[in-house]
């Protein structure tokens, strides 16, 4: 059985945030923040809401806006990943970057500040794996076992 609030899986387009968003964001994030508590490390926002979701993720230590990979090594690392949209599936096994570096902002007094920084191993993975929410992507979808996902 899936966390409350957690939607169906779904491939929705999600809006970039503008400042006209983020009392929106803000008050979303608050409510993502309680339902991290069960087993994940993040949450995009698509995984609450699928009829006008933003593109946004929480981890347990920041709220993540407009997330873009900037670049990345050559060099891939195995990661073992669940999603709580699907919390009947096994693990999938999914090959990531192991080091990129990334663009996002944050909110600080209502002004979005855009951040620039290297992200390498867990936190890489976990950025990778929530930006691939906010295209509507899955970590079943680019396992390396074959899953069905029912849409």
């Amino acid at each position: 059985m899936s966390a409350p609030f957690i939607v169906a899986p779904h491939r929705v387009s999600c809006k970039a945030v503008t400042i006209e968003d983020i009392d929106r964001v803000l008050y979303d994030a608050e409510f993502m923040k309680e339902l991290i508590k069960y087993p994940c490390v993040g949450l995009a926002h698509p995984q609450i809401n699928d009829k006008d979701p933003l593109q946004f993720f929480i981890t347990d230590i920041q709220l993540v806006i407009n997330p873009i990979v900037l670049s990345h090594t050559d060099a891939l690392i195995e990661s073992d990943e669940s999603c709580v949209t699907f919390p009947d599936y096994s693990p999938a096994v999914v090959e990531r970057w192991l080091r990129i570096k990334v663009q996002y902002q944050t909110c600080d007094n209502n002004t979005l500040t855009i951040h620039v920084e290297e992200l390498f191993g867990t936190e890489a993975i976990i950025f990778q794996h929530e930006t691939d929410h906010l295209n509507s992507i899955y970590c079943y979808d680019k396992s390396l076992k074959e899953y069905h996902i029912i849409q």
